[in-house]
């Protein structure tokens, strides 16, 4: 395909293959935004404005790349308002190494 499609989607979705489902149910995300789409609950908070969303993505296509691992994101009692601290941004960092995908001859 040469649409786009986001890397946590993606490497989520591989994931999720691997997992047994009830173990993937015991961690909470059963019925999430995560798990329906793929993406992380949220990549930007701040709390003061009442602002909590994903609006950070990676975005590639599958034709000419495959993601091999994402950057883990912090646990939510980490990030309950940014910036803080820890965290110098009020967007949570979003990485990923891709693979090159061998052209088609």
């Amino acid at each position: 395909g040469t649409g786009l499609l986001s890397a946590y989607g993606r490497y989520l979705e591989l994931e999720r293959q691997q997992v047994p489902i009830p173990l993937r149910q015991t961690r909470g995300h059963s019925h999430s935004k995560r798990d329906i789409f793929g993406e992380p609950l949220y990549t930007n908070v701040n709390e003061y404005r009442g602002f909590v969303d994903t609006i950070d993505y990676i975005f590639y296509t599958s034709n000419s790349l495959t993601p091999l691992r994402v950057l883990q994101l912090p646990r939510p009692q980490e990030t309950q308002q940014l910036p803080n601290e820890h965290w110098s941004s009020d967007h949570i960092a979003l990485a990923c190494d891709f693979a090159f995908r061998d052209s088609p001859a």
